[in-house]
């Protein structure tokens, strides 16, 4: 017991306890104000989903977004957007993110002070927008590249962040001969939100940031337009109509969350719809 030591050596004991609890109330402080989770976790959406979020909510019991539209605010935005890559910390400042348009951001018009003060409670773990940020500066301060990829195709474009499609512009030798498909309707990554007019914003600003140091062959050109392939080949007319009618939906309730395009036509009309009535699971596998 500390009564039995000398008055010297116990006096010291007790100032050192006295730090030690401070040091254990302010651990706790901090905790309350961060998300406790394993620094060499990569997160991903359901780490975030099951993992993080839970403890935000204890926090913020006022809390009244869905996981996922916190999630592609910051993946696509806060961390994923291009201009987070020209950024000293690989995601963009309060004021930038809430300078954000509603074009840029159509999906959100709540409090987006709200959301970055939930992704400041998760600066110091990693994900994939830090992979990107991390290879997109390196390869920004070599003049010439030791390799050369000449050509790239990129399928589900829709799918992808700005910041990792302006990585794969910065890697292509020539960027104008490369080639993008998808379709916004259908989008099926949490955590991305992307139009192809967004294209023409990427290769406006690589024009800008790589060609002036040579780092690229010729003059990247902003696209000046889309293409779209209207024939389908893999349904009939009356489940294209029946699809076109949700994405009609789609627009005008997100009219800024997808490309408008003209609707898919198909070669034949079909067979026409069945209902089917069934109690067991084997008459529905006939």
């Amino acid at each position: 017991p500390l009564s039995k030591l000398p008055e010297e050596i116990s006096e010291t004991l007790d100032i050192e306890l006295r730090k030690v609890e401070q040091h254990k109330e302010h651990h706790v402080e901090v905790i309350d104000e961060c998300v406790n989770l394993d620094p060499r976790k990569e997160v991903t959406y359901e780490v975030f989903e099951e993992t993080i979020w839970p403890q935000i909510k204890r926090q913020h019991n006022k809390m009244k977004y869905h996981p996922s539209l916190v999630w592609m605010e910051i993946v696509s935005f806060i961390k994923g957007s291009v201009e987070a890559l020209h950024t000293d910390k690989g995601y963009l400042s309060e004021k930038d993110y809430l300078d954000i348009g509603r074009k840029r951001a159509a999906n959100f018009a709540g409090d987006r002070s709200i959301i970055y003060n939930t992704f400041k409670k998760m600066i110091g773990m990693f994900d994939t927008c830090d992979l990107v940020y991390n290879i997109y500066n390196r390869l920004q301060v070599i003049d010439t590249l030791e390799w050369s990829i000449h050509e790239v195709y990129v399928d589900e474009t829709q799918d992808f962040t700005q910041a990792e499609l302006a990585l794969l512009i910065r890697c292509c030798q020539n960027p104008n001969i490369m080639f993008f498909t998808g379709d916004t309707a259908q989008s099926i990554l949490r955590g991305v939100s992307f139009r192809f007019q967004d294209l023409k914003s990427l290769f406006y600003m690589a024009g800008k940031t790589l060609q002036p140091v040579g780092k690229t062959k010729g003059v990247i050109n902003v696209p000046k337009g889309l293409y779209q392939l209207t024939h389908n080949y893999r349904s009939h007319t009356g489940i294209l109509t029946l699809a076109s009618s949700i994405v009609r939906i789609m627009e005008r309730l997100f009219p800024e969350s997808l490309d408008v395009l003209k609707p898919d036509v198909g070669l034949f009309s079909g067979p026409k719809p069945v209902l089917v009535e069934s109690s067991k699971m084997t008459d529905l596998a006939i």
